[in-house]
């Protein structure tokens, strides 16, 4: 966060899941915490906050490829990658959401 305050952007500190910033957002680029399914609860707050015409990237555990996440939106999987995080032995996957117009 203070690297990105020094940078000029605007920054919210908190717990996202609670989070309730009172706008939609254009664009949203996300590599939320794997553990105990806390991938896809991020992702679905995130999707709440998605404006019409909006999209999502988000780095997710292998695990959930493949999943609909909401019915409304265009799910574009890349492909697993292999241990791309330094000291962390999981893999992932880039997931790109988008209205369907």
């Amino acid at each position: 966060c203070t690297v990105a305050k020094t940078m000029g952007y605007a920054v919210y500190e908190g717990d996202f899941l609670t989070w309730e910033p009172g706008r939609l957002f254009d664009r949203i680029c996300m590599n939320p915490p794997f553990s105990q399914g806390r991938a896809q609860a991020h992702l679905e707050k995130a999707i709440s906050l998605l404006a019409p015409g909006g999209k999502i990237v988000a780095v997710l555990p292998a695990s959930l490829k493949g999943k609909v996440f909401d019915p409304k939106l265009e799910h574009t999987w890349g492909t697993l990658r292999n241990n791309e995080f330094k000291d962390a032995a999981v893999t992932v996957v880039l997931l790109k959401l988008e209205h369907i117009i």
